[in-house]
């Protein structure tokens, strides 16, 4: 049975680390969300953060679960 990747593209996500806009992919295994871009809602807007820097990827790592919720149908 083939492994199927979940692509996405959400304009708004309320989680406990913060409000974001992200699109990627949600991968099946390992479980792990890619993201090809990924902001936060701050108080002067939109601001993009930088997919590739470790703090982002700890942030991502946190992220999984309430992406996977949200993609639930």
């Amino acid at each position: 049975m083939a492994v199927v990747n979940t692509p996405f593209d959400i304009s708004r996500i309320h989680t406990p680390q913060g409000i974001f806009r992200l699109k990627g992919e949600l991968q099946a295994s390992p479980q792990k969300l890619v993201c090809r871009q990924l902001e936060i809602l701050g108080s002067d807007g939109w601001l993009e953060l930088r997919v590739e820097d470790n703090r982002t990827q700890v942030l991502l790592d946190a992220l999984f679960e309430p992406v996977r919720e949200h993609l639930k149908p």
